[in-house]
Order: structure tokens, then C-alpha cells, then sequence
């Protein structure tokens, strides 16, 4: 069913699967909240879950953005050489894994302080053990990049969204035996066993081998890239960083109320354009030349502002009433929705430049080009930071939400630029 579908089919069909498997994630999390509350076990479960997420989620995107253009170039050319590079891509993930989990757990009680420096000793000491019972969780975290990199290089469009899914089915079910028969350790353990059942899934259907031996010269290659990347992660943080310093200095709930706005206007890119962007960057890497490479980034850009543009003129237009119907009950009161409607009626803007930027980025991965991504990155950091300087203090929150809504129209703008030269210099 999903060996050969069409690129518009495969788009659909992530874009289905991405929202049900969304639906299930909010159905565990009122499942969660109606069986645990807001208690020590919930406390413990996030900051361990997190404490995976400082490196695991790199190393998945990492890889992703590596393998897909290389192993896309290769795939029915080649099988002998595709099944080397998913080898030696799989041995450097697995080691990259091993490697960081071995430095997260001897920094263990260190990281803990960081990440839960008010909570209680005995949370502590049960994140410790939750930290040892999600190894499976972060493994999956850390492979799930580049398994759906193989599946969309052969072009299974939706296949890896469909293990996702029927592990967040396996997740609810075992969420709610356990909470029966062991009720301190269900939640990490219920994560876990529905990540071993999504990590046998994909090896159905991935197959992978491992093959001992030196890198491959393509892979070697590609690595040239993951400088620049590191470094636009680490500006990524580095703005996020300087956001909550400013944000810090706003009035009693404006971060709140910003970080409800953006789970809203990030809503439409991760589940809408998501199949899109996918497959465009699979395109990007498959085409023979530059000028059809061009013509594929032309229409996934006009797809992705023809299917964010709705939803960014619905929240921005509709943002007090749509706040209200998700938000406006319990503890949520009139001056947070106040608050999240304005925030939401300025990051609606930022939409559809967020979702230009994703495809841009792709393309010049796809061609190698990760110093590029860098630069355009510093400009955004560099112009959110100016921004921030400029209006949070005459505009406070609504300076800081237009500062963001501006760094990404500055990041679409300088990414436009470094395609335009590219292709410039391939006509001359």
C-alpha cells in the first residue's frame, strides 16, 4: 500500500496519519492528567523524558538531514552501495547514542539539579530511576530520524508515521494496565514498552544491517555538513535563550501565555506541511539537476503558503474565539485568554515564514549547502536579538512576538537569497 504512492498521496497520507497520531498524543495526556494528576510521578516523568530530549531529538535530526539526500541519490541505482551507507549511518547513530547516554547518566545528578533544582529529593531520586526505564523511549528518539529517512528515500511515504501510530496505540494501552499493577513506575514504563514495540515495527519493515568496516566515502562526505549544523543548533538555543530573558522581564503569565500561542501556531506546520516538506526534500535530493530541483522548490513553496495561509488568517483573525473554545475553562481565566489571544494574533503572522523556512533549509541540505542555513540563521538571531532590544521595552510582549515574527521573515529572506545566488552561478 504505501511502497509506491505518489508524492501528492504520500503528502496526504503523513498528513493523516501525523494528525491521528497527534490525536492519540492528547488522548494519553488526558489519560495521564485523569490517572495521575499534577503529582510527583507526572513531576519525575517530564524532567526525565526531558533530560532524553537534550540530545537524543539532535541526534535524530541530525542524521535525518545527512542521510536523506544520499541515500535517496542512491536508491535504485545502487543496492549494494544504498545498503553500506544505511549501515554505517546506522552504526554512527547507534554509537552517537551509546555515546551521549553514557555522558547524560555519569552527569546524571548534576543534569537532575539543573533540570529540577525546586523539586523535592525523593522526585529526584524517582527521576533517576524513570531516567534508566525510558532507554528504549530515547533509543527510539535518537533512531527514528534516520529509519524514516531510509522509508522516504525508497519512497514508503507514511510508512514510519504508521509505526508511530500504532506505537502511540500500544503506549495507551499499556498507560492503562499498568497504572493498575504498578502505579509509581507506569508511566515511564509504559513509554518504553510502547517504544520496543515501535522499534521492532521498524526493523519489519526497515530491514537494517549492520556491516562492519571503514565509512563510506559518501557518508564521510556528508559529515563535512554537521559542523554548520551543530553551530545553527546551538544559535537556535541561543535565541530561545535570549527570548526567555526578555520574556522574563514581562508581566505574570506572558510566558505562559506565549507558550500556549505557539503549541497553537505550531500546530499547522508539524502536522499540515510536515508531509510536504518530507517529500520535497526527498525531491531536492533525487533531481538530476538544479533547474528541476528549482522546479520542485517552487511547488512545494506555493503548496506550503497554499495550505498555511488558511490557518494563519483563521487564528489571526479568529484568535480570542479560538483561544477561548481550547483554553478557556479551569485556572484559565479571562486575563490569560486576554493574554494568549494577543499572543496568538501576532505569532499567526509567523506561520507560513515558518513553514517557507523548513522547505528552504531542505533544499540546501539536499545540495550540501549547510553553511548557508548557518549564515541565514545568524542574520535571524542577530535581527530577533535587535528587535527584542528595540520594542520589548516600548511594546513588551507584543515587541517580543513581533521581534519573532520579523527574525523569520529575515530567515526566510537571507535563505531566498543564498538559492538565488546558487542558481545564479550555476546559469553563469
Amino acid at each position: 500500500m504505501f511502497a509506491r504512492l505518489g508524492r501528492l498521496r504520500g503528502a496526504g497520507a503523513i498528513t493523516v496519519l501525523q494528525t491521528l497520531s497527534k490525536g492519540l498524543a492528547f488522548l494519553r495526556e488526558l489519560l495521564v492528567a485523569a490517572l495521575f494528576g499534577a503529582s510527583k510521578w507526572v513531576d519525575a516523568f517530564v524532567v526525565a523524558v526531558a533530560l532524553y530530549s537534550l540530545f537524543a531529538p539532535l541526534i535524530s535530526d541530525a542524521l535525518q538531514t545527512l542521510a536523506t539526500p544520499v541515500l535517496s541519490k542512491l536508491h535504485g541505482k545502487d543496492t549494494g552501495a544504498e545498503h553500506k551507507v544505511s549501515s554505517d549511518y546506522l552504526r554512527v547513530n547507534l554509537l552517537a547514542f551509546a555515546a551521549l547516554t553514557l555522558a547524560a547518566f555519569a552527569l546524571l545528578e548534576p543534569l537532575i539539579g539543573l533540570l529540577a533544582a525546586g523539586l523535592p529529593q525523593a522526585t529526584r531520586a524517582l527521576i533517576a530511576g524513570y531516567a534508566w526505564l525510558l532507554l528504549p523511549f530515547g533509543l527510539l528518539t535518537a533512531l527514528q530520524g534516520l529509519l524514516t529517512s531510509q522509508l522516504n528515500a525508497q519512497e514508503k511515504y507514511g510508512l514510519s508515521e504508521l509505526v508511530l501510530l500504532v506505537m502511540n496505540v500500544a503506549v495507551l494501552g499499556f498507560l492503562y494496565v499498568l497504572a493498575r499493577v504498578t502505579y509509581s513506575f507506569a508511566l515511564p514504563l509504559s513509554l518504553s514498552l510502547g517504544a520496543v514495540v515501535g522499534l521492532l515495527l521498524f526493523v519489519l519493515v526497515v530491514r537494517p544491517r549492520i556491516r562492519l568496516g571503514p565509512l563510506d566515502n559518501r557518508v564521510k562526505a556528508s559529515f563535512a555538513m554537521l559542523p554548520a549544523m551543530l553551530s545553527g543548533y546551538g544559535l537556535v538555543q541561543v535565541n530561545i535563550l535570549v527570548d526567555r530573558y526578555f520574556a522574563s522581564s514581562l508581566p505574570t503569565g506572558s510566558i505562559a501565555a506565549i507558550s500556549y500561542a505557539n503549541k497553537l501556531t505550531f500546530l499547522p506546520l508539524s502536522v499540515v506541511v510536515a508531509g510536504v516538506i518530507a517529500i520535497s526534500f526527498v525531491g531536492f535530493s533525487k533531481a538530476d539537476t538544479l533547474h528541476s530541483a528549482l522546479a520542485i522548490l517552487k511547488k512545494s513553496s506555493l503548496l506550503t503558503v497554499a495550505l498555511l495561509a488558511p490557518f494563519a488568517l483563521l487564528l489571526g483573525l479568529f484568535a480570542y474565539p479560538v483561544t477561548r473554545l481550547l483554553y478557556f475553562r479551569g485556572a484559565f481565566d479571562l486575563h490569560a485568554l486576554e493574554l494568549t489571544s494577543q499572543a496568538l494574533q501576532v505569532l499567526s503572522l509567523a506561520i507560513v515564514p515558518l513553514g517557507l523556512a523548513q522547505v528552504f533549509q531542505k533544499f540546501l541540505y539536499a545540495h550540501q549547502d549547510s553553511r548557508s542555513v548557518l549564515a541565514a540563521s545568524l542574520l535571524s538571531v542577530v535581527s530577533a536579538v535587535a528587535c527584542n532590544f528595540a520594542l520589548v521595552p516600548l511594546y513588551g510582549m507584543t515587541g517580543l512576538l513581533w521581534a519573532t515574527v520579523i527574525a523569520n521573515v529575515v530567515l526566510d529572506a537571507a535563505l531566498l537569497t543564498f538559492i538565488w545566488q546558487r542558481a545564479r552561478r550555476e546559469v553563469v
